[in-house]
């Protein structure tokens, strides 16, 4: 996932991986029901909730990667917004 990082109001903007985060935010929010597993067939159906206490455990010792991209203090908002662009396009 690469996200930038405002100096002005210190926020973040996810440039890639918007639809992989929701879908985690998602299933740990109980708002997604696995389906379609291929492997562990048996957890289709359930949520976050519902989940055995070792699949949570080992669901819970993941990371995200994540790359902050954060401008420069003289960095113009004109600059900024060039700099997302480019790697927005690399990305694609």
């Amino acid at each position: 996932m690469f996200s930038t990082k405002s100096h002005i109001i210190h926020t973040y903007e996810v440039l890639d991986g918007k639809q992989r985060l929701k879908a985690i935010v998602d299933f740990y929010t109980n708002q997604l029901v696995l389906s379609g597993l291929e492997v562990k067939t048996e957890l289709n159906g359930w949520t976050y909730a519902t989940l055995p206490y070792h699949a949570k455990t080992v669901l819970n010792r993941h990371s995200l990667s994540l790359i902050s991209i954060i401008p420069s203090e003289d960095a113009s908002p004109e600059e900024i917004a060039k700099i997302i662009e480019i790697i927005a396009e690399r990305l694609n």
